[in-house]
């Protein structure tokens, strides 16, 4: 009898112990099938970029840090999904909008852009880094680049460009189309391949102390000081400004509360359409007409502060300021790069 009881001892705990093996056998197994799952085209791998060449590799670089990220879509790994699902399906909150237009040649360049990271990427970085819901207008970039950076807070919206208007014209009008349907608090407008972030800029336009609507850069100089807006102003409107002492703003970093930015838009539209239609790339000269002219900031007080912006082609390294409008000679081979969840701008050979 006690031989039976301790054979039937001795068989349950083996039993025990085969049943704990092939759980834990399971487990161990289902772990290494999702490690060595096939990635999907739009997932980043993460590889060794020593070897950088200028290329797409930079970003993964950029990212790559002893912090983890989200295998999909670059996504920091403090950012929960319920955060990321609520404001993917809104339109409240705030903003950045930005262009990324290549059919047509850019007309102050007279080249073609290509498709290529390295154009945007300080924008992108910075925007991701702060965590900015982004939409970027664009009209015929492959699905494959879309693919790779689009992520919840980044979305790509395509649009067709009209014939009769230059790319840099067309997108202030179709800026006004999409936010005549949203709820959005505040709004940013950037020119995609020189504006960078240091800091997050809707926070400093709901914390400014004079209440300011808009935020508006400065250029350089005014009317009559500035040449190239006299023959601007000349081409567009037809009109001698040599002798006009009036402060030039910068369509390519502005923005504020969405009422006074749809405002403005209305009037850069209503000129662009009617007064300049075929003039060709007028969109500076409307949008200084309307800043001066129209009548969007009769309510709409202006920011007159000097640590938002960096002054016009000066500072562009400073992160004294929010917003830098890269227009400084010989930054184009310097970077905006993530290490250690903070923000360098370093040599982009580095």
């Amino acid at each position: 009898m006690f031989n039976i009881r301790k054979n039937a001892f001795t068989a349950k705990i083996c039993t025990g112990v085969t049943v704990v093996y092939v759980f834990i056998t399971m487990i161990y197994f289902y772990k290494f099938t999702l490690n060595t799952a096939p990635k999907r085209s739009n997932d980043v791998q993460h590889k060794d970029t020593s070897d950088y060449n200028g290329t797409d590799a930079e970003f993964v670089r950029m990212y790559h840090s002893k912090h983890q990220l989200y295998k999909k879509n670059l996504i920091p790994n403090h950012m929960t999904q319920q955060r990321l699902l609520i404001n993917e399906i809104t339109n409240d909150g705030d903003v950045v909008l930005a262009s990324f237009f290549v059919s047509q040649k850019d007309p102050q360049r007279n080249v073609f852009i290509r498709p290529n990271f390295n154009y945007i990427k300080n924008f992108y970085t910075t925007v991701f880094y702060h965590k900015l819901k982004t939409v970027i207008m664009h009209d015929a970039l492959p699905e494959s680049f879309i693919r790779k950076y689009e992520t919840p807070l980044i979305k790509f919206m395509k649009t067709d460009v009209p014939v009769d208007f230059t790319v840099n014209d067309f997108r202030f009008i179709h800026y006004r189309k999409f936010l005549q349907s949203k709820r959005y608090k505040y709004v940013f407008l950037a020119d995609i391949s020189d504006v960078y972030f240091w800091r997050n800029p809707f926070e400093y336009m709901r914390n400014n102390s004079k209440s300011s609507k808009l935020f508006l850069s400065k250029d350089e100089g005014t009317f009559g000081s500035n040449g190239w807006m006299v023959n601007k102003m000349m081409q567009c409107y037809e009109e001698d400004v040599s002798q006009q002492n009036t402060l030039l703003r910068n369509d390519g970093a502005w923005g504020g509360e969405t009422k006074a930015i749809i405002c403005l838009l209305g009037c850069i539209s209503r000129q662009l359409n009617i007064t300049l239609k075929q003039k060709g790339n007028c969109n500076m000269a409307a949008f200084n007409w309307c800043v001066n002219r129209g009548s969007c900031l009769i309510n709409n007080p202006i920011y007159t502060g000097d640590t938002l912006f960096n002054p016009f082609r000066h500072n562009c390294d400073s992160a004294k300021y929010a917003i830098i409008h890269d227009k400084c000679k010989n930054s184009h081979n310097k970077c905006m790069v993530i290490e250690h969840d903070k923000l360098f701008r370093r040599s982009c050979n580095r």
